[in-house]
Order: structure tokens, then sequence, then C-alpha cells
């Protein structure tokens, strides 16, 4: 989830696990100087070090309220979300021309009907973040896809899919 504000409300990970020194990282030496080759001046010194670690638990925290333990399987068989580098441009635009649609959003389909403004703050294949201004002050609101999306071209179907429920539910009350 992007957001700004308190870095404390932002989602992060801990993970939990064994460090060993690698004596022959071999190719993963070759793999991270590909990926940072500013690496490459210190690399060889007598006291630069080649590490791995071992997963064993990781923590997420997903904000305020929004934390879970996670299996060292479950981090391993994780991917990246197929979002990641569209959520940023979704985000904007979805801020810039739909706050209507993100107020709906959290009145509707989040059960805030009480609130006066809506951002988006986060979407991933399973649902969208927003933060919400209620009379009782902010609050972040999570609705979710009927289903995961495989790829990013899923997403703006799934976010007016999201406002044709939310329209129908508001026709409804």
């Amino acid at each position: 989830m992007r957001g700004d504000g308190d870095p404390l409300g932002r989602a992060r990970l801990t993970l939990v696990g064994r460090l060993q020194v690698l004596e022959d990282p071999g190719s993963l030496r070759d793999r991270y100087l590909d990926v940072h080759p500013y690496a490459s001046y210190y690399a060889d010194f007598t006291d630069f070090n080649f590490w791995r670690l071992d997963v064993e638990q990781c923590r997420y925290v997903g904000g305020f309220g929004h934390m879970s333990w996670v299996s060292s399987d479950e981090y391993c068989a994780a991917g990246v979300d197929p979002l990641w580098s569209a959520a940023g441009g979704i985000i904007e635009h979805m801020n810039d021309d739909h706050a209507d649609a993100n107020l709906l959003y959290v009145q509707v389909l989040a059960g805030l009907g009480d609130a006066s403004e809506s951002s988006m703050v986060g979407i991933d294949r399973y649902g969208v973040t927003l933060r919400a201004v209620t009379p009782a002050g902010a609050r972040m609101a999570r609705v979710p896809f009927p289903e995961p999306l495989a790829d990013a071209s899923g997403a703006q179907p799934a976010v007016i899919a999201l406002l044709a429920q939310a329209r129908a539910g508001q026709d409804q009350s």
C-alpha cells in the first residue's frame, strides 16, 4: 500500500530467521553486482561478505490494526503482486479524476455512510484500500474485488465493476 502522512500507517514486513555468511557466493555475487553495480568498488574488500537469510517467519503490518504472522512456506511461495508496477498510476488517476467513485466505495461498499471524503491509498490483486474522512475522524477501508486479478489489465474493469456494485447498493438504500 502506498501512502503519505504517518509512516506507521503504511505497510511493512519484518523477516525473522537465521543469517549465515556465504563462503563462496558464486553466481549470487554476479547477480548481486548486476543489480547493484556500484558495489563492485567494495565487494572484494576483506570485510565485505555475502549473507543468506533463511526466513523462518514474517510479521506483516499493513497499517494500524492490519497485521498477521506469515509462515516461511507462505512467504517463499508468494510472488510479486501483478498490479505493483501499475498501482501508483491507478491510485493517482482515481484520486485526480474519480474522487466521487472513491467516496461511493467507502460509503456503500465499506459501510462508512457518513464519510464526506475519500482517497485511494492502495490497490493490489485482491482489492482497493481507501482513506475516508468521517465525523469520527480518518478511517481506513478495504474493498475487495470479487476475484483476484491476474494482471494489471484487469484493474480498470474490476474498479468499474466495483463502481457498478456501489451504485446498485446506493439505489437499494
